[in-house]
């Protein structure tokens, strides 16, 4: 694992991917957790790269995630409307935006507040705290699936 990314977290990985930009692992709790290395730029191309990562590291199946990045971490405008574009195929039930300082709170705040994703989002500085809100996500997307599949079958 890069020095920069906190290794004690890769202990907790079943399955991940690691390039010089990101390190993406799916964690024995089954919250998938996103490290952006620093100076990584997120374009269109890169974004595209990204969805076949996850789906690949969750192999399809849809799981919190808990994203945070090393200084610098830029997204681009065609990386957020490509994201826009596909975010019915991203592995997604939750994003926990892990923030370090204040200027990426404040790229935070703006990407929920302008971009248009349905989906539940919300900042954290504490990693623990962010853990627990997204294994609390995890729940309640599993609870909804089996009331579904409840329903579907009284049909």
């Amino acid at each position: 694992m890069n020095s920069e990314f906190d290794s004690k977290h890769k202990i907790d990985f079943t399955r991940w991917i690691e390039t010089e930009r990101v390190v993406i692992g799916l964690r024995k709790d089954g919250v998938l957790h996103v490290y952006y290395k620093s100076q990584t730029s997120i374009d269109k191309d890169f974004q595209h790269w990204l969805l076949i990562a996850y789906n690949y590291v969750t192999e399809g199946k849809k799981y919190p995630f808990i994203i945070e990045g090393g200084e610098f971490v830029e997204v681009k405008k065609e990386g957020k409307e490509y994201l826009e574009e596909i975010q019915e195929e991203v592995p997604i039930i939750s994003n926990a935006i892990l923030v370090n300082n204040t200027a990426q709170l404040i790229l935070a705040s703006f990407f929920i507040k302008f971009a248009k994703i349905e989906l539940e989002m919300k900042i954290f500085k504490d990693f623990d705290k962010a853990l627990e809100w997204s294994l609390k996500q995890k729940v309640k997307f599993e609870q909804n699936e089996l009331e579904n599949q409840s329903s579907t079958l009284m049909d």
